[in-house]
């Protein structure tokens, strides 16, 4: 963080054989004299980006410029943070079984 605000994170267990994923909201604020850094867990309910797959097609989606990505099958519904907040929030979708991506 540069500024004083929050984002959230996408944390990923990289031994979890289940693939968990964590979604953390880290807050900066100013009190007193001092900089605090808060880390909490980002509400399930409130994300910060939510994505609804309305399609009859299994959606990979990913950050740009990262290597691992999120299935989001048919009628499911994703609590959503970019795994690189640093990078550019670009998300690469892509139908699962194609080549194809696009951008947004």
């Amino acid at each position: 963080l540069e500024d004083m605000g929050s984002v959230s994170v996408k944390m990923r267990h990289q031994e979890a054989i289940t693939g968990e994923v964590y979604h953390i909201k880290i807050s900066m604020k100013s009190h007193e004299n001092s900089t605090l850094v808060v880390f909490s867990p980002e509400d399930r309910f409130l994300p910060e980006y939510r994505i609804d797959n309305r399609t009859s097609q299994t959606i990979l989606i990913r950050q740009k410029d990262v290597n691992n990505s999120d299935a989001i099958y048919s009628g499911q519904t994703l609590p959503y943070a970019f795994d690189e907040p640093s990078l550019k929030r670009v998300l690469i979708l892509q139908i699962a079984g194609s080549q194809k991506t696009t951008q947004l």
